[in-house]
């Protein structure tokens, strides 16, 4: 990946957290020309503020970090360039409606009362 990065020097890079940390861990790829690289598209999994702020730090570049499934056309949201937060998903993409519905299908209106479970796993 590195000597693939060295040769092509990228304008446009999509990786994910575990990439982004491997990389920025090896010499030889933080010795690299990045001035090429305008936009770096973060998905596959969360992605860290260490990871992001240390892929900011070697290669001069901001994560932008989305969201998406192979089965809605891979990208349904995501941070615009210049509006970056890492742990969000940022806005749907052009095109794209997003909703959020109750068991029965019927979607909630804004104002309705929401509840999200989350569990996390370590």
């Amino acid at each position: 990946m590195v000597k693939a990065f060295d040769e092509h020097r990228p304008a446009l890079f999509c990786g994910l957290n575990t990439l982004f940390v491997a990389l920025c861990n090896d010499e030889r790829f933080r010795a690299l020309d990045f001035s090429d690289l305008q936009v770096t598209l973060s998905g596959g999994m969360a992605l860290t503020h260490d990871a992001a702020n240390r892929w900011a730090e070697v290669t001069g570049c901001r994560v932008s970090e989305g969201y998406g499934l192979t089965e809605t056309s891979p990208t349904v949201s995501a941070n615009p360039g210049n509006g970056v937060q890492i742990g969000t998903i940022g806005v749907p993409v052009p095109g794209t409606e997003i909703q959020i519905r109750d068991d029965a299908g019927a979607a909630l209106g804004l104002d309705a009362p929401v509840s999200f479970a989350c569990v996390a796993r370590r």
